[in-house]
């Protein structure tokens, strides 16, 4: 899950990180966390009960309204998929060098053992074992 305590800025799309310069990391992420993958229509003005000023308060989505509310096709939120997987990615690089196994990595982070390697970078196959379709 994406928050700005393990969120590294550049991870994020350019527009995720124009929009953070903007209203702040907080109020961005919370954005994508509701309207991610869609299209968001932001008002030529910011009223107090729009949606946008519940989630990220009044004062963001006037800057919000300043900046994008003359642009009447509205603004697509990425999900920002690339900077989740890269949070949970340096997680489990953090959490195998204080000496969790690939076991308990996979389990906890819901990946293949494999996928576990390949995120430390180590080698897919353990010694001795053999292709499932090249036979060694």
């Amino acid at each position: 899950m994406l928050d700005a305590d393990t969120i590294d800025i550049d991870d994020l799309p350019a527009t995720l990180r124009e929009m953070a310069a903007l209203i702040g990391l907080v109020a961005t992420l919370t954005l994508v966390r509701h309207f991610g993958g869609t299209r968001l229509y932001v008002p030529k003005a910011a009223a107090p009960e729009h949606i946008i000023a519940r989630l990220i308060g009044f004062e963001a989505m006037v800057r919000l309204c300043t900046h994008y509310g003359a642009q009447f096709q509205g603004l697509d939120i990425p999900r920002a998929l690339d900077a989740t997987i890269a949070v949970r990615n340096r997680e489990i690089r953090r959490q195998a060098a204080l000496g969790k196994s690939h076991r308990e990595l996979a389990r906890e982070f819901h990946l293949t053992e494999r996928w576990v390697r390949e995120i430390l970078g180590e080698a897919p196959l353990p010694s001795g074992q053999a292709d499932l379709f090249g036979g060694r």
